[in-house]
């Protein structure tokens, strides 16, 4: 039988970089002229708007009904401060840096200093965080993108890290982009059903069935995992 536990996705609010871009994202521009929106909207490590934070105070209506034993969440302030409002501060917080959103490129996508982090936001736990600068982003910088295969491989290792874990009820608060890898990128390893698999709008909470097992060939052994939603 597949082992499974249930984990909520949480996209942060609407933050500065968005206000523009997702509107047009969701009439159907290109995605070349929705990066080029949030290019002229960009700020570092952009801030939840009061649209976003109304969002996510809807959102914890919602979630109030639900009993996760850990939220985890991208290094960027914008996802945590909707976990905050969403799951309030008192369940145990892990930052997870493969949960950040695409890297390069947009300067909404680079993270504050470790020692920012810590000092700002006391209860959550940065052991995977580096110290120092966002070196990550420092990687690709300015000019270049992450690629969405490189997205995926990240998205898949954070959800093989829940599955690992010990709690069966998660929630993980991250980045549209991030979302879309871990549902549409590794279709071999990451098997989603059309809920799952849906584009995610800001401070949208889709709660799924995470299963898993083991699969193997050519001498090879990985995990395929499985994105239901709860009905």
């Amino acid at each position: 039988m597949m082992r499974s536990k249930i984990i909520h996705l949480v996209r942060h609010g609407q933050a500065t970089h968005n206000v523009r871009a997702e509107p047009a994202r969701a009439a159907g521009c290109s995605f070349e002229d929705f990066i080029q929106l949030m290019r002229e909207d960009d700020q570092i490590d952009s801030q939840l708007t009061d649209a976003g934070l109304k969002q996510a105070e809807d959102v914890k209506k919602t979630a109030t009904e639900l009993t996760p034993q850990l939220i985890v969440v991208s290094p960027l302030s914008r996802a945590i401060d909707t976990g905050f409002i969403v799951f309030g501060t008192t369940l145990p917080y892990v930052c997870r840096e493969s949960l950040r959103e695409r890297n390069g490129l947009l300067l909404n996508g680079k993270r504050q200093p470790l020692a920012y982090l810590q000092e700002k936001y006391l209860n959550i736990d940065f052991e995977n965080i580096p110290p120092g600068e966002d070196d990550a982003w420092n990687g690709y910088g300015a000019n270049e993108l992450e690629t969405p295969e490189a997205c995926s491989q990240r998205a898949y290792e954070s959800l093989l890290w829940v599955v690992a874990r010990e709690e069966t009820e998660v929630a993980v608060v991250a980045h549209g982009g991030l979302f879309h890898q871990m549902t549409n990128g590794l279709p071999e390893l990451i098997k989603c059903d059309k809920v799952a698999s849906e584009r995610f709008h800001n401070c949208e909470l889709r709660t799924l069935r995470l299963r898993w097992e083991e699969s193997t060939s050519d001498d090879d052994t990985k995990m395929v995992l499985y994105l239901e939603a709860v009905v």
